[in-house]
């Protein structure tokens, strides 16, 4: 009952807030291209991202993101980029500057200083992308004690899920050391 009623109050005041103060919508995309495989649900199709930036031109002031917001009327979105995808600048500006809706793209520098790609897609290639592997993994140091089958596609799926949420979880230099 505490837990409801806490819900409802909170409800209100953010309702409250939103009369007084008007909200802005942060929208957060990473990737605008088709992917033959998604596992990480970042990327939407050049032809769903332009339909969503025409409604947002349509339906709300779309806004630049160092932007002053406070004089707005109704709610307003703002249009962001993760990671620094080269689709961003392939798929994504083309459309952006047809439909006339500004967007701040936040680069990741550490994978240009490097050479190589994203962890996460470099796991995916591994695991996923059709490499043969023996009826068993383990990892090399054992030290998490697991092993994992690998003769289906859906035991795959889930030794990239159980691998994807350990490497989110330690630093770079033993992330670096596992994805080889």
């Amino acid at each position: 009952m505490l837990r409801r009623i806490y819900r409802c109050g909170r409800s209100l005041v953010h309702r409250m807030a939103n009369r007084i103060d008007t909200p802005v919508l942060v929208l957060l995309y990473h990737r605008v291209t088709t992917l033959e495989s998604d596992p990480y649900l970042l990327a939407v199709t050049s032809a769903h991202f332009r339909a969503q930036m025409e409604y947002l031109r349509e339906n709300f002031p779309v806004l630049r993101f160092g932007e002053e917001w406070a004089h707005l009327s109704k709610p307003g979105v703002v249009v962001t980029f993760d990671d620094g995808y080269a689709d961003n600048l392939l798929e994504a500006v083309p459309i952006l500057e047809e439909v006339g809706v500004p967007a701040t793209f936040f680069v990741a520098t550490g994978p240009i200083a490097r050479g190589n790609g994203f962890w996460w897609d470099e796991l995916e290639s591994i695991l996923l992308e059709g490499r043969e592997f023996p009826a068993h993994f383990q990892l090399e140091d054992n030290k998490y004690g697991r092993q994992w089958p690998t003769a289906t596609d859906s035991e795959l799926q889930m030794l990239h899920r159980d691998i994807l949420i350990l490497m989110k979880k330690i630093d770079y230099r033993s992330r670096e050391k596992l994805l080889q």
